[in-house]
């Protein structure tokens, strides 16, 4: 729920979340702020970090075997330091750190629009919180 928040445009209500993960509003909601609090609100993660973390799980899971990463050398180094690394790099050499375009899959569907709020709200559990 909070990286549909985070990356996305259009997103559900917490009322719908909850309503389909079958807790309430209410307690949806101290959840969120919970885990919120124990991320100090960082929700994104840089690029240094999400390296170390792949290599740290690529070293305790592999059993010696190379992991195969998709954009290996993208992830591994920076644009800066894959130019100082290749001295004769050009134009053409830096193409080859962006996919080809054939090979980019297709962007998902939007999403389905969520329910009216009426709907939501009259089927909500009528007591107090």
């Amino acid at each position: 729920m909070l990286a549909a928040k985070v990356f996305d445009d259009r997103y559900y209500n917490n009322a719908y979340y909850a309503r389909v993960g079958g807790v309430s509003t209410r307690e949806l909601n101290r959840l969120e702020m919970t885990l919120l609090f124990a991320l100090d609100f960082k929700l994104q993660v840089d690029p240094h970090t999400f390296h170390a973390h792949c290599c740290l799980l690529e070293k305790q899971n592999s059993d010696g075997i190379q992991i195969e990463w998709p954009i290996k050398e993208a992830c591994r180094l920076d644009k800066e330091t894959w130019r100082k690394s290749t001295p004769d790099a050009s134009a053409a050499a830096e193409k080859e750190l962006q996919p080809p375009q054939h090979a980019l899959p297709r962007p998902p569907e939007p999403l389905p629009s969520p329910p009216p709020r009426s709907f939501l709200l009259e089927s909500e559990p009528r007591g107090r919180w």
